[in-house]
């Protein structure tokens, strides 16, 4: 194959849309597609389209605006109504305003007839009144005397009532003190020393008395003459039971036995000279501070002012006593 016949053959052209072959690649004669870009062709399709789009913005607008000069219509009419409906209520309000004007005189024209005529009425019915409240004011002062006087009594006897208690309970007191309360005795003593209380110094005479009471003296002097033999059979007590043993059989004596525990007391305190001084003063101390029995506190009070060898005015103390002991006790 020569040259010539290879440029012919390569000078053949084909349709980009349809694919039939072409002379030059120009626009096809079978289908009428240009196979180059054609700027010309381009720019009256742009033309007809803006002009398309301007038709229709045209319409859009149109549209619109005949649509806003209908609402505008229907806003006026309604306005329109709207005033008609505020000049029949203005009207309204008006002849409301009238009756209202109208119904309040009447009211009030009312409203004074009945005012004059119930004053009338009160103006009767105070004048029969004023005579019943007198009468009524009578009867309460004469009430009120009776109550005065009631009431004075009350006060009285109530003033006595008081009196009498505090005189029962100092009774109580006095009698327990009598039966070897301790504690009703330290009670006693108080009220002996408050120049405020009531029955003061009866209270003073009877804590006197029942501090110089001598009886624990006449027991004191049974017991001593008795012997040591006796006093243990009589005790139950051996010579050799340690102090603590004889301690824990003094705590467990009947309350209601303080003669016993006065026995005890002598035994422990006197005839047990071997137990140191100190220990046996410390047990005494210990029954002077806690026991509740007055005579088994008496006994040890003077015993333990016999052991230590000092002589005291007061012929039972207890806080002098434990005063004492506080302040001597490294001594023994």
């Amino acid at each position: 194959m020569n040259d010539s016949d290879q440029s012919a053959k390569k000078e053949e052209f084909y349709c980009k849309e349809c694919g039939e072959k072409l002379k030059a690649p120009k626009k096809c004669f079978h289908c009428g597609a240009y196979q180059r870009f054609n700027w010309v062709e381009f720019f009256k399709s742009l033309s007809s389209a803006t002009a398309f789009i301007i038709v229709i913005i045209s319409v859009v607008s149109l549209m619109q605006t005949c649509q806003e000069k209908q609402n505008a219509k229907e806003a006026y009419k309604a306005a329109e109504q709207a005033l008609e409906e505020t000049k029949k209520a203005k009207i309204a309000a008006e002849t409301a305003k009238e009756d209202a004007i109208r119904e309040s005189k009447e009211l009030v024209q009312n409203l004074e007839l009945a005012t004059k005529a119930a004053l009338e009425k009160l103006s009767e019915e105070t004048a029969i009144g004023s005579k019943a409240v007198k009468e009524l004011k009578g009867r309460i002062d004469e009430e009120g005397s009776k109550l005065d006087l009631v009431s004075n009594k009350a006060t009285a006897l109530s003033k006595e009532l008081k009196l009498l208690d505090k005189k029962i309970r100092f009774q109580k007191i006095l009698y327990a003190a009598r039966n070897d309360d301790k504690n009703s005795y330290n009670q006693l003593k108080k009220l002996a020393e408050d120049s405020s209380y009531i029955y003061h110094e009866e209270a003073k005479a009877q804590y006197r008395a029942l501090q110089k009471d001598p009886s624990f003296i006449y027991e004191n002097d049974k017991i001593g003459k008795l012997s040591t033999e006796d006093l243990e059979k009589l005790l139950r007590i051996s010579k050799n039971d340690s102090l603590k043993k004889m301690a824990g059989f003094y705590y467990n004596i009947d309350p209601t036995q303080p003669y016993m525990k006065s026995f005890h007391i002598i035994y422990i305190a006197k005839r047990r000279t071997e137990i140191p001084l100190n220990k046996r003063l410390e047990f005494l101390i210990s029954i002077i501070s806690t026991d509740e029995s007055l005579l088994a506190s008496k006994v040890a009070d003077f015993t333990f002012w016999e052991l230590v060898g000092q002589k005291h005015d007061e012929w039972y103390d207890e806080d002098l006593t434990l005063e004492y002991w506080s302040e001597n006790k490294d001594k023994y």
